[in-house]
C-alpha cells in the first residue's frame, strides 16, 4: 500500500512539473523502491508456499 501511495505522489508532482530530465531523483528512488520489494515478494510467497507445505496436515 505505501508504493501505491508513494507512486501516487511522485505522479502528482510529475503533473506539477516538479521533475526535469536533470532533477528527476524522486522518480528514480521510487521505481527502486517500487522494485526492491517486488523481489521481496518473489521470494517471499514461495517459502510462505514452502513452509506451509512442510507442516503436516494435522498440525503436530
Amino acid at each position: 500500500l505505501s508504493g501505491i501511495v508513494i507512486i501516487m505522489i511522485i505522479w502528482n508532482l510529475g503533473r506539477k512539473g516538479k521533475f526535469s530530465a536533470e532533477d528527476h531523483w524522486g522518480v528514480e528512488a521510487t521505481a527502486i523502491y517500487w522494485h526492491y520489494i517486488d523481489l521481496i515478494w518473489i521470494f517471499f510467497y514461495p517459502a510462505l508456499y514452502l513452509i506451509g507445505t512442510a507442516v503436516p496436515a494435522g498440525g503436530h
